[in-house]
């Protein structure tokens, strides 16, 4: 099963939230394939082969079978 993790913050930034999400993507991937989905330097874009998208057009591109949200933020649910 195809998973993607959708949140604004993953290691290497450091704190509470990206080690949570960091130890859910080590656990999960150990049985799925796990596409973690985050920002570029916090300016809500994502970049899928080589092109830059907003979260929606992200998960298109992916295609994913599940989508994890990190944190409940209005861009992540919105493109959930």
């Amino acid at each position: 099963m195809k998973i993607a993790l959708l949140t604004l913050s993953f290691p290497p930034q450091i704190g509470g939230v990206q080690t949570y999400l960091d130890e859910i993507f080590k656990r999960i991937s150990k049985v799925h394939e796990v596409i973690v989905v985050t920002s570029v330097s916090g300016a809500h874009r994502v970049k899928v082969n080589g092109r830059f998208y907003n979260f929606y057009q992200a998960l298109r591109q992916i295609k994913p079978d599940k989508v994890v949200l990190g944190h409940a933020h209005p861009q992540l649910l919105l493109a959930a």
